[in-house]
């Protein structure tokens, strides 16, 4: 979990209680001819993903797992994630009142009112086009 707690502003203490929930739901057995990877390294090659955006083969490089592994284990441990933490943290709101509580609270703590929540988004590596003359700003920067 190395990995992880250098590039995250999570604490041990929360890091080690998010895998005591999830690695029940994500070990695997070792069988005569593998050896099974870890539910530490499994949860740890899945937050590094959140975390950075890195790609698999990235990952492949630094965890030394195979990148076609690695496209099993993100959306298994994912889903293992979301199913620890959904009812504690991810409850929706059933009533009108629960959901103005909600955007009282974001106003309060972001000073922005009338909403609900954030989702944050994942930068997106774009090819420049032809022809850059057409859409190259001054500081020479692509814009669509």
């Amino acid at each position: 979990m190395n990995h992880f707690i250098r590039t995250s502003c999570m604490s041990a203490v929360d890091l080690d209680n998010l895998l005591e929930k999830v690695a029940p739901l994500i070990e695997r057995k070792d069988t005569l001819m593998i050896r099974a990877i870890p539910p530490a390294e499994r949860l740890d090659v899945t937050l590094r993903y959140l975390v950075t955006g890195d790609s698999y083969k990235s990952l492949l490089y630094l965890f030394r797992i195979p990148a076609n592994t690695i496209s099993q284990i993100i959306p298994e441990v994912c889903r293992a994630i979301y199913d620890v933490i959904k009812e504690e943290h991810l409850k929706t709101p059933n009533t009108e009142a629960e959901w103005t509580e909600v955007a009282d609270e974001f106003e309060k703590k972001w000073n922005f009112p009338n909403c609900i929540g954030a989702i944050d988004g994942k930068y997106v590596n774009v090819k420049a086009p032809e022809i850059v003359e057409v859409c190259t700003s001054i500081t020479n920067i692509h814009t669509a």
